[in-house]
């Protein structure tokens, strides 16, 4: 590729369950979701790779926040923050102009 950065995400595995549990006396539904992923970046004019992963999980009453959309939201904010992105971004950027000592 002739790409000076590359962002990908992979999900390696997930699931999402709905279930009536007895467990519950009003007999509300219950989901189940289970969400991995994988973050892999490469910034050409640092020279650096970076691989991250991470996975979310939720077990309870039927809700948004336990869907995947929200989970995979939830894990991909995560791995962006804890990969740095934007400031790898910003320094990439910045080498390409020459504002770099």
């Amino acid at each position: 590729m002739n790409a000076d950065i590359i962002v990908g995400y992979s999900v390696p595995n997930m699931f999402q369950h709905y279930l009536v549990m007895a467990s519950h006396f009003d007999g509300t539904p219950v989901i189940n979701s289970y969400i991995s992923l994988k973050l892999w970046a490469y910034f050409r004019p640092l020279d650096k790779t970076v691989k991250l992963s991470t996975n979310r999980n939720y077990l309870d009453t039927l809700s948004s926040w336990g869907m995947l959309t929200s989970l995979a939201d939830d894990a991909s904010y995560y791995l962006n923050k804890k990969a740095e992105l934007k400031s790898l971004l910003r320094q990439s950027i910045q080498i390409q102009k020459g504002d770099v000592q």
